[in-house]
């Protein structure tokens, strides 16, 4: 098993259907940020993605910068975690989008630089 770091800070949201739910502002992520660990989970049919930029997403936006992406199953639970550290340019957010779920949630640790 490999080890990995835990960020210093936290950030535990809940989506809502067909909203874009901000996970953290660009103004925080002053000189840089980088995810350590994250889990995407959501329940029902549709899929929840996590996006970056500078400015909140627009959710079908071809040039829409998608980091991590969750599709669900109708009968259960869905959850994938992210299998690696990703590391955000200086003024980058973090936002959810799930689409057509019952629930949805991101559970996160990172740190600022």
């Amino acid at each position: 098993m490999t080890i990995v770091k835990y960020g210093r800070y936290v950030s535990n949201v809940s989506g809502t259907t067909n909203t874009m739910t901000k996970v953290f502002d660009p103004s925080v992520n002053e000189a840089g940020a980088v995810i350590r660990t994250l889990t995407l989970s959501l329940s029902g049919n549709g899929a929840v993605w996590l996006h970056t930029g500078q400015t909140t997403p627009v959710q079908q936006d071809v040039n829409s910068k998608i980091v991590f992406r969750v599709d669900g199953n109708p009968s259960m639970l869905n959850s994938r975690t992210m299998p690696y550290e990703v590391e955000l340019p200086p003024g980058y957010g973090l936002w959810i989008y799930t689409s057509s779920a019952q629930s949805s949630g991101v559970n996160m640790s990172y740190d600022l630089y």
